[in-house]
């Protein structure tokens, strides 16, 4: 899932954003957690306040902890 690779990260694991597109890709198909393509969106035409927008929300109707939202804040996702 998504969250697994932005816990992944925060852990410690190394970050690709491509690989991290192509997970939120097949995540964003299968419809799991998503809202339609507004990551893969946010990472294709946006910059990375827009990434990280959408992880937000991703995070937020999730009800995955707040605390992770500082994190995902912090971190660049796109190169």
């Amino acid at each position: 899932m998504i969250i697994d690779s932005i816990l992944d990260r925060r852990d410690g694991r190394h970050y690709s954003a491509y690989d991290f597109y192509l997970e939120v890709r097949k995540y964003e198909r299968l419809g799991v957690g998503t809202h339609g393509e507004d990551i893969s969106l946010a990472m294709d035409y946006g910059d990375n306040r827009d990434v990280q927008r959408m992880l937000c929300q991703y995070v937020q109707r999730n009800g995955y902890p707040a605390d992770i939202e500082d994190y995902i804040r912090s971190q660049v996702w796109v190169v």
